[in-house]
């Protein structure tokens, strides 16, 4: 199989790298190096996507986001970044309401 046959681009970073399934050095790696070039990659795509379809709120995915690498957040894809910062964004008016009707309720 040709070199060329074997690049792929990961969905999350839209790094270019190789991932053969039928080839040795490849055969034994989990079935999502199809689409990621890394775990990170998978972890941080997969929190992106649940969040966006309602499975997990703003607070839930930031909590899941804090544990990945993003130190690189803008080599990711823009549709990656814009919903990285609207997760952060989320978070950040719950905490800013939440503190206010505890302020409130003091009162």
């Amino acid at each position: 199989m040709g070199e060329q046959q074997k690049q792929r681009t990961c969905f999350c970073c839209g790094k270019a790298y190789h991932f053969c399934p039928n080839c040795a050095e490849d055969a034994d790696k989990p079935s999502w190096y199809f689409i990621f070039d890394s775990e990170n990659c998978k972890n941080i795509f997969n929190i992106c996507q649940r969040f966006s379809t309602n499975a997990i709120d703003a607070q839930s995915a930031a909590q899941e986001l804090d544990k990945c690498d993003l130190t690189n957040k803008t080599d990711f894809l823009p549709d990656v970044q814009k919903v990285i910062k609207k997760i952060y964004r989320d978070c950040r008016k719950t905490s800013r309401s939440s503190a206010s009707s505890k302020k409130t309720a003091k009162e």
